[in-house]
């Protein structure tokens, strides 16, 4: 079937050339033309628009990201199935990137799989069984790959020439697609009114604590179009929210030149959120869990000695396809950190059983409660006493700390903004390089001064949410500091409650080899106020109306060695023969 038929190859790099010189129409004509001339079927092979430089949909290969054709790739592969016996192409270059592609197309596909290959106006087909053919082949290669190049450098000169014109002056756009949120005007960055609402309504909603994919899902049922037209990736809106040119400051970086060029856009997203947006972002990166899926008691209270965060696991052991046991455990995630090039040392090497630490957490912290006078006293004087401020006051106290914060946040804009227009006036020539050290530098020591306003209000917004969030714990579990809690929902909220974090420390031992090796485990909790063994001092024994004083107690406490705990390693069950 393949040798009736002549595969026609055609590919244009920009959508200009499609649309401006029909390119794409204009080969499939001359293949068609082609095919009739040798008594050949015409089968369109149609890469459409793809360039093989543009880092679009990449694969990787050799170390290399570039462009990824998927009709050649078909083409490729349909030869190995001795589908395609006669391919025509315009010329080399619509086919491969390089000389290195052009001989290992010939070498792995044409000549190894006897596969005719014509080219050009004429339809002239390549004999590789001539030296002087397939040397001449190859040349062509080259000579084109030679001109590719000069026509890329060109184009990046080019761009270089317009950023040094009028990057001072205007937000250049330099081609390509533009960023969700902006049109081009006049080869100019300009705000799209309906998309960047869009854009302001994901930042707002990942602030307030919505998921990447919760945003993705959103979008994609309110019908919002990607760039290219498909549905959202959680990666694009990741990278969106990564993105500081909505902040009115893009960048772009000549690698060939070494030159980076930093100008003014139209701003869509406040400098003040986005850099709350970006610690939300990074906090998240830090703490994030392996093992999220996991719904456990502890996940993200638990940490190993060395630093490590504890992972949980849930697993089904199967045997010949059936479920025959579950295990569930904690374990020190310091692999992961090792593997990453990171120098740890862990003694925690074996796992704790999950519903053992559970109830033994559980038990302790229940106990120290129970036995705080702190705890109480607190009780009575929020709970019975009732709150010292109204919501209504908190929410004005609140309100006004907000307001200092967005006013820091607008100063701070406004540096960051005269830091961008001194840096544009040094790349201009219109400021000497000594005048730009010093107003930087004065500049960077005005925002530090802000930073750390902003810091200080933050942390007392910080505190008035901790302090509801522990009145809310205190009228939930202080009445007589009940802890009778059933739930694993409930007793997270109750652990979370009083505990900031629980160490787990690994227990040694020698072994019958004289060998130091771990036997148990023991449990550090840190609680979030000194409730352990804290005192109720009354001012004179024999008159206890006189009244008393609370002495705060410590505020961790360590359980004892418990091998319980400590997984063993089990013997691996085999198959009987």
């Amino acid at each position: 079937m393949g040798k009736q038929e002549l595969h026609c190859y055609t590919r244009v790099s920009t959508m200009s050339q499609e649309s401006k010189g029909s390119s794409l129409d204009t080969q499939k004509e001359l293949g068609q033309k082609i095919s009739k001339k040798l008594g050949l079927k015409f089968i369109h092979r149609n890469e459409g628009v793809h360039s093989s430089t543009i880092k679009n949909k990449t694969r990787r290969t050799d170390g290399e990201k570039f462009h990824y054709r998927f009709e050649l790739e078909n083409l490729k592969d349909d030869i190995e199935s001795g589908l395609v016996k006669n391919i025509w192409c315009q010329d080399g270059s619509r086919m491969f990137r390089d000389s290195v592609d052009t001989t290992i197309f010939r070498r792995n596909y044409l000549q190894k799989f006897k596969v005719r290959f014509f080219e050009g106006d004429s339809g002239k087909e390549i004999d590789f069984n001539d030296e002087d053919s397939s040397v001449m082949y190859d040349l062509m290669g080259r000579l084109e790959e030679h001109e590719n190049k000069k026509r890329t450098l060109k184009s990046e000169r080019g761009t270089l020439k317009i950023l040094e014109r009028e990057s001072g002056t205007k937000s250049v756009f330099l081609g390509g697609r533009i960023l969700f949120g902006y049109i081009n005007i006049d080869k100019t960055w300009n705000i799209s009114n309906e998309e960047s609402e869009y854009v302001q309504k994901i930042f707002d909603m990942y602030e307030k604590g919505s998921t990447v994919k919760y945003i993705k899902n959103l979008l994609d049922n309110e019908g919002v179009k990607t760039r290219s037209g498909s549905l959202w990736s959680m990666g694009t809106i990741s990278r969106m929210l990564r993105n500081k040119t909505y902040t009115g400051l893009h960048t772009v970086h000549l690698k060939r030149f070494d030159k980076t060029f930093s100008y003014k856009v139209p701003k869509i997203i406040q400098v003040g959120q986005f850099n709350r947006v970006q610690n939300i972002l990074d906090r998240n990166l830090k703490y994030k869990d392996n093992n999220k899926k996991v719904d456990s008691l502890l996940g993200g209270l638990l940490f190993c000695e060395c630093g490590t965060t504890v992972g949980s696991l849930i697993r089904d052991n199967k045997r010949n396809g059936e479920v025959v046991s579950v295990t569930k455990k904690y374990h020190c995630l310091n692999k992961g950190y090792i593997w990453k090039g990171k120098d740890i040392t862990c003694t925690n090497s074996k796992s704790l059983s999950m519903e053992g630490t559970n109830k033994i957490v559980l038990e302790l912290v229940k106990e120290t409660v129970q036995n705080s006078n702190l705890l109480k006293e607190n009780y009575k004087k929020t709970v019975m006493k009732q709150k010292s401020k109204s919501d209504k006051e908190l929410n004005m106290i609140k309100k006004s700390i907000e307001d200092s914060i967005q006013y820091i946040y607008q100063q701070i804009d406004n540096i960051e903004n005269q830091m961008v227009d001194i840096q544009i006036d040094l790349t201009l020539g219109k400021k000497e390089e000594s005048m730009v050290k010093k107003l930087t530098q004065r500049y960077q020591e005005e925002l530090d001064k802000y930073d750390v306003k902003r810091k200080d209000k933050e942390d007392e917004l910080e505190q008035i949410d901790k302090d509801n969030k522990w009145l809310d714990w205190v009228s939930r579990f202080g009445k007589e500091l009940n802890t009778n809690v059933k739930n694993k929902e409930k007793q997270r909220e109750f652990i979370e409650g009083v505990v900031d974090k629980i160490i787990v420390h690994s227990e040694m031992d020698m072994n019958r080899s004289e060998k130091l090796v771990q036997v148990g485990h023991s449990l550090e909790v840190h609680y979030k106020m000194g409730i352990v063994d804290d005192k109720l001092d009354y001012k004179d024994d024999n008159k206890k109306s006189k009244g008393y004083e609370i002495q705060k107690g410590k505020s961790s406490s360590i359980s004892k060695m418990n091998t319980e705990l400590t997984l063993q390693s089990g013997r691996k069950w085999v198959k009987k023969k």
